[in-house]
């Protein structure tokens, strides 16, 4: 439902030495984000286009701050189904679904401590209710429910040039709460009968941190020792 990739290129005069002068990439230096939504691929985001406007950021600092990539609620299921079962009875089942997603991301880049950072955070909201009534000529059953998450998710990177180049990238999920809440209804057609019953739990999802692959953990050792 949602990718998102990285891309950089024209790099190689900062993470360089200067006995590779001759190997100098001579292409623009450019760097930034693309996102994929729903199988809809969307306009990249550029951090920056250029050695000029890249040397702007790292005087200035503005790629440092938090930059806006995707902010859009979309939703995930609207459906309404109905069964006519075999004794009479009637069921209907309800659902609507819809997530929230704010994207950001940052680039720091030292060129005299050869280093750079790279940090892209994904905030999301998902709420999901729904509904499954049951009705017959003597009794009316209904089961509502409704969950909510608000997950969070960051991407972040250290590229390390002061000698042999090194990058470690780490994948952390934050601590998030899921919600829930179940309302039950039993009435009797024709009466004054009704029985209502309310269940809500929240249950805390410890954070972790996601392994990527064995290159890249010893890239991250690397770049510890050093």
């Amino acid at each position: 439902m949602f990718t998102l990739g990285l891309f950089a290129g024209g790099m190689s005069s900062f993470v360089s030495s200067g006995d590779d002068e001759e190997n100098e990439d001579d292409s623009d230096a450019i760097a930034g984000m693309e996102l994929t939504v729903q199988g809809s691929v969307l306009r990249p985001l550029v951090f920056f286009d250029g050695k000029g406007e890249l040397m702007g950021h790292v005087w200035s600092g503005t790629a440092s701050q938090p930059t806006p990539a995707y902010q859009a609620t979309t939703l995930l299921q609207d459906n309404e189904e109905r069964y006519a079962l075999q004794n009479g009875a009637t069921l209907q089942l309800s659902t609507l679904g819809a997530i929230s997603i704010d994207l950001n991301g940052q680039v720091t880049m030292s060129i005299w401590g050869r280093n750079a950072q790279s940090k892209v955070e994904q905030n999301t909201g998902i709420a999901l209710q729904g509904s499954l009534l049951l009705q017959t000529s003597f009794v009316k059953l209904s089961v509502e429910f409704d969950v909510n998450q608000e997950p969070q998710l960051h991407l972040s990177s250290d590229l390390d040039f002061s000698s042999d180049t090194s990058l470690c990238m780490k994948l952390m999920q934050s601590d998030s709460v899921l919600n829930k809440r179940t309302v039950k209804t039993v009435s009797v057609p024709g009466s004054k009968f009704r029985k209502v019953q309310t269940t809500s739990s929240s249950r805390k999802i410890a954070g972790l941190t996601h392994a990527l692959n064995q290159k890249n953990n010893d890239m991250c050792s690397k770049i510890a020792k050093s």
